[in-house]
């Protein structure tokens, strides 16, 4: 561990260059040893208390400062890149600047190791990976994690795997409709022939021709998703969910349409997407986002909040104010687990803000959600087990 930013982070009070300095080392280091140690730090400051309230109350205060640390909407793509990283790195200075005053250097020594930590819930569970299932036309799959980088034998479809990612030929002749589906725990990422780019999210499904045919570019997505639509104003794309149309003409967007989750959302990052449903369109401008209700039936226009909507592309859970049930939703995806509450447990009163490596280990992940949620947990193979 840098000693140097240790010393920075014991004192009390901070000059805007020592602030830079630390967000800067927290954005672009493999701080896990760092972030343990302010998790400690920050249970020393909250032990004494008799409830969780405290230390809800202090994350949400935290989290509403980092609206004036990260931009809103990312401009470019080194941003749109780091923006999250950055923002988790501005969360954990955080926590140390609103604790200072109570923490204390003295009980060091009782301090438990890191590797003790990791135990604390009994098992651990990996991160998710670079893992898909790809449907070719005449029906064939391909493991694609346990298959090498090269072309594909497809036929006519003429696909090449380098890197996990999966890319077309902008001049293939195929019109076969090929499937790529990840598990949970799994994403993946590929170029359509057109030059689209997607990034695909754990446990979700995108159906797509092999070769672009026609006036128009449409895929069906089950799951969630990020574009990087390649612009072509006299083909249009479409992005088909099981309850809305996505219209684009050239644009960056995500779109997340789980058929478990209670309503879908689509966000715009660059461009302008028009998002339909039924009678009712909608055309966002940067920034902005569509909430699709289904148990109301209900589409309307959304603040959105682009940095938390990609940064699961970028490497991070971003949680704002979501219902416990939701959080865990998305982590046992990431993580290919199960979910179960103590049935004394009122999740609906439950909700969660912060942000999270999604390449640590589920015992990383659930130490923060303990402090955030105030309730517990115990993993017990592939199960999650919520108690208060």
């Amino acid at each position: 561990m840098d000693h140097y930013i240790i010393a920075l982070l014991e004192k009390e009070h901070w000059t805007e260059e020592d602030r830079q300095q630390v967000l800067q080392y927290l954005a672009t280091s493999n701080h896990s040893e760092l972030q343990q140690h302010l998790l400690r730090r920050f249970r020393e400051a909250t032990a004494q208390q008799k409830s969780s309230e405290h230390a809800s109350a202090l994350l949400q205060s935290i989290h509403t400062q980092l609206q004036t640390v990260a931009p809103a909407v990312p401009r470019n793509r080194y941003r749109r890149l780091v923006i999250a990283s950055t923002a988790a790195a501005a969360a954990i200075l955080a926590v140390v600047v609103f604790t200072a005053p109570h923490l204390s250097t003295k009980n060091k020594k009782n301090q438990p190791p890191a590797a003790l930590i990791a135990s604390k819930f009994g098992e651990d569970v990996r991160p998710g990976s670079n893992k898909a299932l790809l449907t070719l036309g005449n029906g064939k799959t391909v493991i694609l994690e346990d298959t090498k980088d090269g072309t594909i034998p497809a036929g006519d479809e003429n696909i090449h795997k380098a890197q996990d990612e999966l890319v077309y030929n902008h001049t293939g002749e195929s019109v076969a409709v090929n499937t790529l589906q990840t598990p949970k725990g799994g994403q993946y990422q590929v170029v359509l022939s057109d030059g689209t780019k997607v990034w695909l999210n754990a446990a979700s499904t995108l159906t797509y021709p092999a070769s672009f045919r026609g006036n128009t570019r449409t895929v069906t997505l089950s799951g969630e998703a990020y574009f990087e639509v390649a612009a072509n104003a006299n083909m249009p794309f479409y992005v088909n969910t099981p309850e809305e149309q996505v219209l684009v003409l050239g644009t960056s967007f995500n779109v997340k349409a789980y058929t478990e989750e209670k309503r879908n959302t689509t966000t715009l990052i660059d461009g302008a997407v028009k998002v339909a449903k039924a009678e009712k369109e909608i055309v966002l401008q940067p920034g902005e986002q569509t909430v699709y209700n289904k148990s109301t039936g209900r589409l309307q226009a959304s603040g959105g909040d682009p940095a938390r909507a990609i940064a699961w592309k970028n490497g991070q859970f971003a949680f704002k104010n979501d219902d416990l049930k939701e959080v865990m939703q998305t982590i046992s995806r990431w993580y290919d687990t199960e979910v179960k509450y103590d049935e004394t447990l009122d999740i609906s009163t439950i909700h969660v803000t912060g942000f999270m490596r999604r390449q640590a280990n589920l015992s990383s992940t659930l130490e923060i959600l303990e402090i955030t949620a105030g309730v517990h947990f115990k993993i017990q193979g592939r199960t999650i087990n919520v108690t208060r």
